[in-house]
């Protein structure tokens, strides 16, 4: 069945089917995170059929050196970069997309008081601040830009 879908998807996926893509009228986005397959009356999907294709023109990509294009960082940079844009960006409805989530309920916001919640649990506690280690060293790397 169809699901509520986020502010911006008609749109998103009307910029999708204008860069090429192809077979987006089987999927859909659903409000929160994630994509469904849309019942397709009672028709089964034959395995190896192309549910939907991705032209390489809406696909973003880290800019071009080297170190960019296998770095998180290089990809965290391009999406800054297109969000500074705003709707000048050529990728506005992704961008839309993926500033319209929330993110109050990601770990890395948690506060201190949340992650101590996790005492019961080392193996948490420890991959949280992994990952605000990563993020803080991956925000000094884009400062650096």
């Amino acid at each position: 069945g169809d699901f509520p879908e986020p502010e911006g998807a008609k749109e998103y996926f009307r910029w999708l089917e204008f860069k090429g893509c192809t077979g987006l009228e089987g999927i859909q986005m659903r409000a929160g995170g994630g994509v469904s397959i849309r019942e397709t009356s009672g028709r089964r999907m034959r395995q190896g059929e192309t549910l939907f294709s991705i032209s390489t023109s809406a696909m973003l990509m880290p800019y071009a050196t080297e170190e960019d294009m296998v770095s998180p960082v290089g990809m965290a940079w391009r999406i800054l970069r297109e969000v500074w844009l705003g709707q000048d960006s050529d990728f506005a409805p992704l961008m839309n997309i993926i500033c319209a989530d929330d993110m109050q309920h990601h770990p890395l916001l948690w506060e201190d008081e949340e992650v101590r919640w996790l005492d019961v649990s080392l193996e948490a506690q420890e991959e949280i601040e992994k990952v605000r280690k990563s993020a803080d060293e991956s925000i000094e790397r884009l400062l650096e830009r």
